[in-house]
């Protein structure tokens, strides 16, 4: 059987139809105005909609973008002229992480934040809310000055609002973006195996703030974290090297020398250290999928508890990959600072993979989804989830924050006729209409919004119904008595 025009990495989602690969801004605005849906991929690192492009209900002016051929260059690095040895660069959208590391480390630049793969691209990362792990770092979104998107008409406009740079493609397709730029610095990275989790956990937040970068690799079989801290080499002394201040010599660990793949100790530069996998290096095992998930750090301790009260946890999520992000004021991020009810605190990302066995993976992503709902978790854009558009509107929809309100305004305005959108993105964006149409004919909203999805909760339904049934039998009743009265 002949393979697919297009695959995303894990081949989880195929396009058998043509695929277009613009290479002028001239072609892509033809390819743009011609079709009545358009997607656009690039290294085909997301697992789920909307960042990957569906594969059912597509008409015959559905097409395929695939930037990372004609729009996939770094333009320009310029170093700041205010003495701080930072800059800006200016990047195509299917130029990877790889090659724009590359030519910064080479100005001697860097980015604040990298994520753990090298090989996806700038746009993907940035409109997914792909991110790096440490307390002072945020989305990849946070680091966009501006950027060019061509809007579902041709017509290229430049974003400077930093609440939309995160987007999911819902504003039009990414051309360029510039980046901030900070000096290149280099890290010293230890890890630390078999500490115990109970213990741990606690303590977390504090370790992550002696650190530049960390992860927590927990297994739930043994109860054990895996740590790996990576240290600024101008901000470390010997002794803090190992103890992290004192704090993870009270527990009883020892340096990983393990055969893993990704290395353990080493120094070296930023774009050397901070992903798991480097240059050129591609996830290792296609068979396996991913699911993300955003909380409050203070909560973590009680999620993992609640997620190893999950049936047969330790065989369903045998690993949980957990990392730190400061918040942000993207209208679309997972991390917004909305979600918090203390500024101070950080979110963690509780990561999972999975075998790629789909019906089994469903249910799993699901039962996750269940046990860490009391702590209003979101989903990462390019990753898997089974939440529904109702669940989406609540995250993100134009009742859930002014911000919200104004994007999804925005998006209306550059793609009226949903372009850009499939049908997941559609539950959301018809309520959006409905509401603007509702003010069209009343002029304005009632106090409460009417049009915002809420999950029915079984036991009311039921009672509701015995009450509207216990009303019909006693409307019966006296209708009977009235008619035997005359």
């Amino acid at each position: 059987m002949a393979a697919p025009p297009w695959s995303n990495w894990a081949q989880t989602v195929q396009w058998t139809g043509a695929v277009q690969k613009p290479t002028t801004l001239e072609e892509l605005e033809r390819c743009v105005k011609g079709a009545s849906r358009v997607f656009v991929v690039g290294s085909g690192h997301s697992f789920h909609f909307p960042a990957a492009p569906p594969t059912e209900g597509l008409t015959s002016g559905t097409i395929l973008l695939d930037l990372t051929h004609g729009f996939n260059k770094v333009l320009s690095v310029q170093p700041s002229t205010e003495g701080d040895r930072s800059g800006t660069c200016v990047v195509e959208a299917g130029c990877s992480l790889g090659q724009l590391a590359t030519t910064l480390q080479k100005q001697n630049l860097a980015l604040e934040s990298m994520p753990s793969l090298m090989s996806i691209t700038i746009a993907g990362a940035v409109l997914t809310g792909t991110h790096g792990s440490g307390a002072s770092i945020s989305v990849m979104a946070t680091l966009v000055n501006e950027m060019d998107v061509m809007t579902a008409s041709g017509e290229v406009v430049t974003i400077r609002d930093p609440r939309f740079f995160l987007h999911v493609g819902l504003l039009g397709i990414v051309i360029r973006l510039t980046l901030r730029c900070v000096p290149s610095y280099s890290l010293h990275q230890r890890v630390y195996e078999h500490i115990q989790l109970q213990k741990f956990l606690p303590m977390a937040r504090e370790v992550v703030e002696h650190v530049e970068s960390s992860s927590f690799w927990i297994d739930l079989g043994r109860a054990e974290v895996m740590a790996w801290l990576r240290f600024r080499i101008e901000d470390m002394t010997p002794t803090e090297e190992l103890d992290v201040g004192g704090m993870l010599r009270a527990i009883p660990v020892r340096v990983s020398e393990t055969n893993d793949p990704v290395q353990t100790q080493m120094t070296g530069p930023w774009l050397d250290v901070l992903p798991f996998f480097g240059i050129g290096q591609s996830l290792p095992n296609r068979e396996t999928v991913q699911a993300e998930f955003f909380i409050p750090l203070s909560e973590v301790q009680q999620a993992i508890e609640a997620l190893q009260a999950i049936p047969d946890a330790a065989r369903h999520l045998p690993h949980i990959e957990v990392r730190v992000v400061k918040g942000d004021h993207l209208a679309l991020s997972p991390c917004n600072f909305r979600f918090l009810t203390d500024e101070k605190d950080l979110f963690a990302c509780l990561h999972f993979g999975f075998p790629k066995n789909m019906q089994t993976v469903a249910m799993t992503v699901n039962a996750i989804e269940r046990a860490l709902k009391p702590w209003g978790s979101r989903p990462h854009w390019g990753k898997l989830f089974t939440v529904s558009g109702c669940t989406l509107e609540r995250f993100c929809g134009p009742a859930a924050h002014r911000d919200c309100a104004a994007f999804w305004a925005l998006v209306l305005h550059h793609d009226p006729r949903g372009k850009f959108r499939n049908a997941l993105i559609d539950q959301v964006a018809r309520k959006v209409v409905a509401v603007q149409e509702f003010k069209q004919l009343h002029g304005a909203l009632p106090g409460r919004w009417p049009f915002h999805c809420r999950s029915i909760d079984s036991t009311a339904l039921a009672t509701g119904t015995l009450v509207l049934a216990s009303m019909a039998a006693m409307v019966l009743v006296f209708r009977r008595k009235m008619l035997a009265s005359r």
